[in-house]
């Protein structure tokens, strides 16, 4: 899968980095073909304990626009409810896209790199 910021989740990125938002919240979105279109970020901030919770309550409202989660200035950490999600961890500078697998040998969900694939890139 590619991932592709649009324009207005673009913006909302460089505001949430201009003001210091150190938080996680959720990406809106949609699936083409090999391509994960975020359209918006959603900061609603969670923690371990009610990243479930929350979770579930941004899942009724928006079901199939949900993409995931991200984490700006805030280490990502795996949950299960976010399996097969994509996750972003927003650093100054870097944005690296991350997916969230379940490992059978340590027997919980765990984040690993997400694996682009090179013919399937977003022309720019």
């Amino acid at each position: 899968m590619n991932v592709q910021l649009l324009p207005a989740a673009l913006r909302e990125m460089e505001v949430l980095r201009a003001t210091g938002y150190r938080g996680a919240g959720f990406l809106l979105g949609s699936t083409i073909g090999r391509f994960l279109l975020v359209e918006r970020l959603l900061p609603l901030d969670f923690d371990r304990q009610s990243g479930g919770r929350v979770y579930d309550s941004v899942c009724s409202c928006y079901r199939e626009r949900l993409l995931g989660v991200f984490f700006c200035r805030k280490p990502a950490f795996a949950l299960d409810c976010f399996l097969q999600d994509l996750v972003l961890a927003v650093r100054p500078g870097q944005v690296e896209a991350l997916t969230c697998e379940f490992s059978a040998r340590e027997r919980r969900a765990r984040l690993v790199p997400l694996s682009e694939d090179e013919e399937g890139k977003w022309r720019t």
